[in-house]
């Protein structure tokens, strides 16, 4: 295959049937969204991606953010942690498991997908408009503005076994250098933030968020951290990946997932 033929299928062939792809698992979809709209915590429908376990069987859930292109099925890569911390089956992957530079959207090694973590964490690229590639989380950038975050305050992402929903919480960006942080870094991706490590993490959230949504939040609550590449600050002088973080709290048994987002302030 010539070098031309060879970009030619990378950027324009693969790209392509990842859309078919996710297109049809949509529409699949269709009636797993519908029961969105039930009282997910008096329901006993549980969530149906048996159309993306038949495609990927490392499928463990389903993220939706309404008002983005965010709509896709999550996965999980169960050998990330034997290679190496830093590597990441699905950054280099896409769903159907064929090399993809736009990846697919997936769960931390280290996150269990069944009964979730204190903080369950949510990784994908940002692809910008490159053509033909899926998105995957490049709408993340439109929560760096209120007013976006004061229509769309509430996540879905579910898992194989319930329905959730999660409140935004905060958004902040980072390119996680010591020298541009107060001789600090900021470990946002950690998934055991309950106990003694809740107020921690919840003063060093605070300290960054672009705006304080007022949602409230205790020690017990589970939290969905979402992580995407970020081209916001100065890349002149690049030397660590930035990141537009986005964390939020899951609905409580019980609680109305609504957002008074008229508190929201910068």
């Amino acid at each position: 295959m010539s070098s031309a033929s060879f970009l030619l299928y990378y950027y324009l062939i693969i790209p392509t049937g990842e859309k078919n792809v996710y297109a049809d698992l949509r529409e699949a979809n269709s009636e797993v969204e519908a029961q969105l709209d039930t009282d997910i915590h008096s329901s006993q429908l549980k969530p149906d991606y048996s159309a993306a376990l038949e495609i990927n069987d490392e499928t463990v859930g389903w993220l939706r953010i309404p008002g983005t292109s965010i709509d896709y099925p999550v996965v999980q890569h169960p050998d990330d942690e034997k290679v190496s911390a830093d590597y990441y089956y699905y950054l280099s992957h896409n769903f159907e498991k064929k090399r993809s530079i736009g990846g697919a959207v997936f769960l931390d090694y280290r996150n269990n997908a069944t009964s979730l973590d204190s903080n369950t964490i949510v990784w994908g690229h940002n692809v910008y408009n490159r053509r033909n590639l899926e998105p995957i989380l490049s709408d993340l950038d439109k929560y760096e503005d209120i007013d976006f975050y004061k229509d769309h305050p509430v996540i879905e992402f579910n898992t194989l076994e319930n329905f959730y929903k999660w409140k935004i919480y905060a958004v902040f960006a980072t390119n996680q250098m010591q020298v541009d942080d107060n001789g600090y870094v900021f470990n946002f991706f950690y998934p055991n933030i309950s106990g003694g490590n809740f107020e921690g993490y919840i003063n060093e959230v605070n300290k960054r968020t672009l705006y304080h949504t007022g949602v409230d939040v205790k020690d017990d609550d589970k939290f969905l951290t979402l992580i995407t590449c970020y081209r916001g600050f100065d890349t002149s002088d690049y030397r660590a990946p930035s990141y537009i973080v986005v964390v939020a709290r899951q609905v409580r048994e019980g609680e109305d997932a609504t957002v008074d987002t008229s508190v929201a302030v910068k």
